[in-house]
C-alpha cells in the first residue's frame, strides 16, 4: 500500500496500551504524521473529551470520529471561540475545554451528527426498566448515568483498567433518565454494561425491539446502541468526503466488533494482533505487534 493520506485509529486496546496510556512509539508516530501533514483521526466509542490529552492536543489530531461514529468533530487548539463558524446545517457546537497539565485549550466544533435522539432513548429506557445495567447517555462530549447505575459499575466483573476508565469518563447524576434527557436536549448514543450473563437475553431483546437502532460492542457484557445509520465506518466515509479524500487512501486500525465497519470502509483495514477474531476476519492485514508493543506505529513506520 502507498503512504496513506489519512489515518483512523480506535483508541482502547488499539492505539492505547492496555493500561490506557499512549506509548512513546505511538506519540512519535503522531509527530511523524504532523510533519507529513497526514491527519490522525481517533475513531472511537469514547467522547472527544475522553480522548487522552496527548492525543487531543497533538497537532496531528485535527478531527475525531466519536461516540461510535455518531459525531464527527473538528479540533482546534488555542484559538479564540470567535474563530468557530457555523457548519453546513447552520448549527454551531462550540466547546472550549482546558486539558492537560498545562491547561491548553481545545476548541471543538461539531461537523456531523447522527443522533439516537430523545424518543428512542426513552423508549429503550422503558423497556429496560428494573434491569440492573448501566444506561449511559452520550451528549456534548460527556457521558451521563443515573447515580445508582453508576454505583453498579464497581460490582461488575470487568477488567480493572477498563472499569477505571468507565468510572472516570462518566458523570453520575441525581436524576432519572427522562429528566436528564429533557435537560440535555439530545442523545448521541447509549451504552449499556451489566454484570451477569443471565441478563444478556433480556437486554438484547430490549434493544432489538426497535429496528431503527443497531448495536455493537467492545467488551463482554456491553452494548453500544445507536441509530441504524451510525457506525465508525459511516463516520470515516463522511469525514473523507468532507475532506475530499478517497476512502481507498485511508488506513484504519481496530481491535473490536465496533471497529468492523471502519476496517471495511478504509482502503486498508488493519486489525491488531490482540484483536477479536471478528476484526481479524474482515481486516486486510493483522499487525505483527499488539497494542502494548506499539502495533500501530510499527505497522505504519514502513509506509511513512
Amino acid at each position: 500500500m502507498a503512504a496513506p493520506r489519512i489515518v483512523f485509529a480506535d483508541m482502547d486496546d488499539t492505539f492505547l496500551s492496555t493500561d490506557k496510556t499512549v506509548c512513546r512509539e505511538n506519540l512519535e508516530l503522531l509527530d511523524r504524521l504532523a510533519e507529513k501533514g497526514v491527519p490522525f483521526v481517533p475513531c472511537t466509542g469514547r467522547t472527544w473529551r475522553a480522548l487522552p490529552a496527548e492525543v487531543l492536543l497533538h497537532p496531528a489530531t485535527r478531527y475525531a470520529v466519536t461516540s461510535d461514529g455518531a459525531v464527527v468533530m473538528e479540533l482546534l487548539r488555542d484559538v479564540a471561540v470567535q474563530a468557530a463558524s457555523p457548519d453546513a446545517a447552520g448549527e454551531v457546537d462550540v466547546e472550549l475545554e482546558c486539558v492537560g497539565q498545562d491547561r491548553s485549550a481545545v476548541l471543538a466544533r461539531r461537523l456531523c451528527l447522527r443522533a439516537m435522539g430523545k424518543e428512542r432513548t426513552l423508549a429503550l429506557y422503558d423497556r429496560l426498566e428494573g434491569v440492573p445495567c448501566t444506561f449511559d447517555v452520550f451528549w456534548g462530549g460527556r457521558v451521563f448515568v443515573e447515580r445508582w447505575r453508576y454505583d453498579l459499575i464497581s460490582t461488575f466483573d470487568i477488567r480493572p483498567d477498563e472499569k477505571r476508565a468507565i468510572l472516570r469518563h462518566r458523570t453520575p447524576v441525581d436524576a432519572f433518565v427522562p429528566e436528564l434527557v429533557e435537560h440535555l436536549g439530545g442523545v448521541e448514543r447509549v451504552s449499556l454494561y451489566w454484570g451477569n450473563d443471565a441478563l444478556t437475553p433480556d437486554i438484547l431483546s430490549a434493544v432489538d425491539a426497535d429496528e431503527t437502532l443497531h448495536h455493537t460492542h467492545s467488551s463482554a457484557r456491553n452494548l453500544e446502541v445507536m441509530d441504524v445509520r451510525t457506525s465508525k465506518g459511516a463516520g470515516l466515509e463522511w469525514l473523507c468526503a468532507h475532506l475530499g479524500i478517497d476512502p481507498a487512501q485511508a488506513i484504519a486500525f481496530g481491535d473490536s466488533p465496533n471497529d468492523l465497519s471502519m476496517l471495511r470502509a478504509a482502503g486498508s483495514g488493519i486489525a491488531m494482533l490482540n484483536a477479536y477474531d471478528e476484526a481479524k476476519a474482515v481486516a486486510d492485514r493483522v499487525t505483527a505487534y499488539d497494542n502494548d508493543h506499539a502495533g500501530v506505529a510499527r505497522h505504519l513506520r514502513g509506509l511513512l
